[in-house]
């Protein structure tokens, strides 16, 4: 599964932590095809034996449309797999982003060691043998309506202060009443907000690997819709475009440039995909 040009992990690495990973400036631009290679060079060279399995590319929407001939890629987040002895697996997150004078950036999360056989080793890819997806992912983008946003919840520190309770206590003097209010406010807390992101995602998985644990990848009952639709052991573009009565999603087959359509009633991740016909 991993490459026979790399030497293999010993038993002697049992107990021995995953080596952190140095930042890396990279001369790409913003397209699939231009970052891949160069991500992939910059892992090899500081631990062959990794190879990824799995992607994320993060557009924001509006800045694409305004200039649609330029780069399409506001982040990438490539998911590595590196074999070790037994039943355990090093994993590893690159991050790659671009700052504002246009210099990209590959970072790198802390590298965890993975035991199974819970967590099972995925099927990666060979980077090397990977057709260009820049096209697929140009298509993929005019599948979205202009102006199109996605709305989402979230948990947000709020400093303003709100009364909780109040208590009225009224006190006999002289020929009238004293009225004496006392209340107890919050000030600063958390509270569920609406937000709007004009942020779209692409993503490359392998029908036979689980979900990876990632803040940035699909929700679980869309991945387990996409598992289900696509052919066995096969790898995967795949983006999926929010209307407001149903959800459709664009698959293609890198290997063969093959895509399919699949439509769903919209879903939180907490319940099975309903399928649906697509308008």
């Amino acid at each position: 599964m991993f490459a026979r040009d790399a030497p293999h992990s010993s038993f002697t690495e049992l107990d021995q932590k995953p080596e952190r990973f140095t930042r890396v400036l990279l001369p790409v631009g913003r397209t699939f095809d231009s970052l891949w290679p160069a991500v992939n060079d910059a892992v090899r060279k500081q631990d062959p034996r990794y190879r990824p399995y799995a992607v994320t590319l993060v557009t924001q929407l509006g800045e694409y449309q305004r200039a649609p001939s330029g780069g399409y890629l506001w982040m990438a987040h490539i998911r590595f797999a590196r074999e070790t002895p037994s039943w355990m697996w090093d994993d590893l997150e690159a991050h790659l982003g671009w700052r504002a004078d246009g210099q990209a950036v590959l970072d790198f999360s802390p590298p965890e060691r993975l035991r199974g056989p819970r967590q099972v080793i995925p099927i990666v890819i060979d980077d090397r043998k990977l057709p260009s997806a820049d096209a697929t992912l140009r298509a993929f983008l005019r599948q979205f309506p202009s102006g199109y946003f996605e709305e989402y919840m979230t948990f947000e520190w709020d400093e303003s202060c709100r009364i909780v309770s109040s208590n009225t206590i009224e006190t006999p003097s002289g020929d009238h009443v004293v009225r004496t209010t006392t209340t107890h406010s919050i000030c600063g807390e958390f509270r569920l907000k609406n937000r709007r992101t004009d942020r779209v995602y692409f993503w490359l998985s392998n029908q036979d690997n689980r979900k990876w644990l990632f803040g940035v990848g699909p929700i679980d009952s869309e991945y387990e819709m996409v598992r289900t639709n696509v052919p066995k052991n096969s790898w995967t573009w795949w983006t999926r475009v929010k209307h407001a009565a149903y959800w459709q999603y664009f698959m293609v087959d890198p290997a063969t440039g093959q895509g399919m359509t699949r439509c769903t009633a919209p879903n939180d991740g907490s319940s099975a995909i309903a399928m649906r016909s697509c308008p």
